[in-house]
C-alpha cells in the first residue's frame, strides 16, 4: 500500500514538474477596424532558412486575434496544401486549445506588430514587427524571443491569398 502511494505521489510530482509556464502577452487584444491589411484570407511567405520547403502563414481576424504557423514540406505556390491545413479541424482545435501560434496584432498607419505564444519548453511569447507595403503585402522585418530577449532581423515578405473558409478565432487564452 505504501509503495502504491509512493508511486502515485511520484507520478503527481512528475506531472506537476512537466507543466509549462504560460507567459503573458504584453499586447492586449484590440479590434481591428482598419483597411491597411485584408482579413478575409491568409498571408503566406516562403521561409528559406529551413532545409525542407517551409511556409509561414499568418491569419488575421477583425477581433484583433491572429494565428501564426509554420508548415513544413509545403511549397510557396502550393496554396491547396496551406488551405488543407487551415481546414483540418483537429489541427485548428489544437491551435486554439493550447497557446501555440495564437496571439494578437496591432496596426498603426503602415506599421504592423504581432505577439504570439510559442511552445518550446515553456510557452513563451514572440513579438514581430514589420511594415505594410499594401493591403496584400506585409513585410516582417524583426522578431524577438521575449523570454530570452534575443532579436532576429530578417525580411519575410507575406503575400495575401483570399480564403473564405478560414478557421474561427475563438480560443481559451485571449479574452
Amino acid at each position: 500500500m505504501i509503495k502504491k502511494i509512493g508511486i502515485l505521489l511520484f507520478a503527481s510530482l512528475a506531472l506537476t514538474a512537466c507543466e509549462k509556464e504560460l507567459h503573458d502577452l504584453s499586447m492586449s487584444r484590440m479590434p481591428y477596424v482598419g483597411n491597411e491589411l485584408r482579413t478575409d484570407g491568409y498571408y503566406y511567405s516562403t521561409i528559406p532558412d529551413y532545409s525542407d520547403p517551409t511556409i509561414g502563414v499568418i491569419v488575421l481576424y477583425r477581433n484583433g486575434v491572429c494565428m501564426e504557423m509554420l508548415l513544413d514540406g509545403v511549397r510557396d505556390a502550393d496554396n491547396k496544401n496551406i488551405e488543407k491545413e487551415l481546414l483540418d479541424k483537429d489541427l485548428m482545435a489544437r491551435f486554439f486549445n493550447r497557446p501555440d501560434g495564437i496571439g494578437v496584432f496591432r496596426i498603426n498607419n503602415n506599421r504592423f506588430e504581432m505577439e504570439t505564444w510559442r511552445k518550446i519548453w515553456d510557452t513563451i511569447t514572440f513579438s514581430y514587427w514589420g511594415e505594410i507595403l499594401n493591403n496584400t503585402t506585409l513585410l516582417i522585418k524583426e522578431m524577438r524571443d521575449n523570454d530570452s530577449g534575443k532579436t532576429f532581423v530578417e525580411k519575410r515578405y507575406y503575400h495575401f491569398k483570399p480564403f473564405a473558409h478560414k478557421p474561427d478565432s475563438t480560443n481559451n487564452f485571449i479574452k
